[in-house]
């Protein structure tokens, strides 16, 4: 007896918990911060509950959704439970608009090939009338047709076949046209409908309340597939304005979900690249291997090296098994903060600075990899394969209480980031602010960035910086005088390396990159190359000889530099050459002469800094002796 009135109590407590109502919710997108690999998106909905246990599920959404991200917050007298992130396979995603395009077109062109069809069957019964009824000639009751009449029918038999068989061959050549076209168009169709249709992501929030009402959430995520990218456009008028800088953004994203008119931030961060300090290993030196052909790293997939194109820089591409791009994959030189992000096609180049050995390979959701850095130019296919990712900790809030749900994988979080009240850029539609490790740009008009892996352009904001103007040449290596913009106080704008388009005195004058990543307290920014400085490096050959003293040889040469400012001010110009440095005391260099420059005795390289006045000219000469023994070979020129 006793059993059974536990039964009973067991099942009345704890029936009611088995019994959850299913709420799909519709939610919309309130903001996106866009770092420079994947973006937090921040999304609303509300709607209204049934006391007792819901199990409100919000569909649509990006199947990329990095659970560890997620976030959820409750406004409401109710408790929230659990939140879970799900992948559904079931729910087909809405046709693409592309798609539904080409079945139009598709249906239209099948009508109009039935229009002809049947206007071609029309003309063919009327060439098989005129066969089958050969016009019989009969005249009047007794009166014999008349020659004249034989005539004009046989004309008008000859012509209305002749236009009969010309219309046939017209609507025929049309009909092959239109089937071909519809071949195209059926082809283009099974392409898109083989692809496979990527899963949708869900938010499922289990809450309890002991009445009914309106609830609202809101929640965030981090996704991966999306990226932007610094672009720029310098300007200058002259060499006495400053320097108008346009800053623009490359976004680009493919996270399975459009944004249509959101509000948009974007950020300088790279939540990819991870916030763990770097630990010194060990290091040990063994024989150069310049060329590995592959190496397996197991779950944690393999690269490839292969010979660079350009002397210190790594030049390479990052993929997943499956040889699909990663977008926005963080590269970074192993113990320092130098690196950078691939673009849309999963490319990267880096230049390689002092003292390096590894790069460390990421990408959220992705096992990490390290690559070491074997030689001075290096190319390099990266493929990374995907991680058992758990869902380490979701936070919810809801009616002013905090829940934390744990696995045993980890004891920490990471918490958001707090961004500080900044400043705004004079004549830019954008909100600037600044936090610790950041610079955020908010972008004041809503945009709409389609989830289609094509590039996007934005502006953020323009500004003049003031600027230093020389200009600089190297004659031994370009006869071209190039304008330099020195910028001082540069870290105050919080602007990221990239390349950059270069007008100058209203002429555009190519490409060029800002490097925001020195560590030079003057930022150069090179305006290309200014043809009305000439100037011209001549060797004086009087002065080129040979000298045969004993068992050594001796060559002595000069040269001559001109320049020339055609133009109606004043400029500077730095001019470089530079004195060969022997390594072997069997060559040795002597008698150097340099006329008023400056020499660097480690490096060889003379400077001039030279103030030319308008239309003003300037001759130097630089000589020297190189002696060594005869019989043996030194490369001079």
């Amino acid at each position: 007896m006793l059993r059974n009135y536990l039964s009973v109590l067991f099942i009345a407590t704890f029936l009611p918990s088995l019994f959850c109502q299913e709420i799909v919710l519709d939610s919309q997108i309130d903001s996106i911060t866009l770092f420079r690999a994947g973006a937090q998106i921040s999304r609303s909905g509300s709607g209204q509950i049934a006391a007792g246990r819901s199990e409100v599920t919000f569909k649509g959404l990006s199947s990329e959704i990095d659970g560890n991200s997620l976030r959820v917050k409750g406004e409401g007298d109710f408790t929230i439970l659990s939140v879970t992130n799900n992948l559904n396979f079931l729910d087909e995603k809405e046709k693409s608009e592309k798609l539904e395009i080409l079945n139009k077109q598709k249906e239209l062109l099948s009508k109009q090939i039935g229009l002809t069809t049947k206007q071609l069957e029309v003309f063919k019964k009327e060439e098989r009338f005129l066969d089958k009824n050969m016009v019989k000639i009969m005249g009047v009751e007794n009166t014999p047709a008349t020659p004249k009449d034989v005539e004009q029918l046989a004309d008008f038999h000859r012509n209305r076949m002749l236009e009969v068989l010309e219309k046939q061959m017209t609507l025929e050549d049309s009909i092959q046209s239109q089937n071909q076209r519809l071949a195209k168009l059926h082809a283009q169709i099974s392409t898109i409908n083989s692809k496979r249709t990527p899963p949708t992501g869900e938010v499922v929030i289990v809450v309890n309340t002991g009445r009914s009402m309106n609830a609202k959430f809101n929640f965030n995520y981090f996704v991966r597939s999306a990226s932007w990218q610094p672009l720029y456009e310098a300007r200058v008028k002259d060499i006495s304005s400053p320097i108008a800088l346009y800053q623009k953004a490359k976004v680009t994203q493919n996270t399975g979900e459009n944004w249509e008119n959101v509000q948009l931030t974007l950020s300088t961060g790279n939540p990819t690249l991870g916030g763990v300090k770097p630990d010194l290993s060990p290091w040990f030196l063994d024989f150069y291997r310049p060329y590995a052909n592959r190496y397996d790293r197991g779950n944690k997939g393999y690269y490839q090296v292969k010979a660079g194109t350009e002397g210190g820089h790594v030049i390479g591409t990052i993929r997943d098994v499956d040889q699909q791009p990663l977008i926005g994959a963080s590269i970074v030189f192993s113990g320092t903060k130098i690196g950078t992000i691939t673009d849309i096609d999963g490319k990267f180049k880096i230049k390689i600075p002092p003292n390096v050995s590894t790069l460390e390979v990421s990408y959220t959701g992705y096992e990490s990899l390290s690559v070491p850095v074997t030689a001075y130019a290096m190319g390099v296919d990266i493929f990374l394969s995907e991680g058992h990712w758990l869902l380490d900790e979701v936070v919810v809030v809801g009616a002013g209480r905090k829940r934390k749900k744990r696995s045993q994988k980890t004891d920490g979080y990471i918490d958001g980031v707090t961004y500080l009240k900044g400043t705004r850029a004079e004549k830019a539609e954008v909100a600037i602010e600044k936090s610790i490790t950041t610079f955020n740009y908010t972008i004041k008009i809503p945009v709409t960035i389609l989830s289609n892996n094509q590039s996007q352009t934005i502006d953020i904001q323009n500004f003049s910086v003031p600027a230093n103007y020389q200009y600089y040449a190297v004659p031994k290596l370009d006869k071209d005088a190039f304008l330099v913009g020195e910028i001082t106080d540069w870290e105050k704008y919080g602007l990221l390396s990239g390349n950059t388009s270069l007008f100058f005195e209203g002429t555009y004058l190519g490409k060029s990159f800002l490097d925001f990543e020195t560590v030079e307290d003057t930022l150069a920014l090179s305006l290309g190359r200014d043809k009305n400085i000439v100037i011209e490096r001549k060797k004086i050959r009087d002065f080129t000889k040979n000298k045969f003293l004993n068992t050594n040889r001796v060559d002595t040469r000069k040269f001559e530099i001109s320049v020339v400012n055609k133009k109606s001010q004043p400029i500077k110009l730095r001019l470089e050459d530079q004195f060969p440095i022997s390594k072997n005391k069997k060559i040795q260099v002597s008698d150097k002469n340099y006329d008023k420059g400056k020499l660097d005795d480690d490096t060889g390289i003379v400077k001039w800094n030279l103030d030319l006045p308008a239309n003003g000219r300037e001759k130097l000469e630089l000589s020297y002796k190189v002696k060594y023994p005869k019989g043996r070979r030194v490369q001079l020129e």
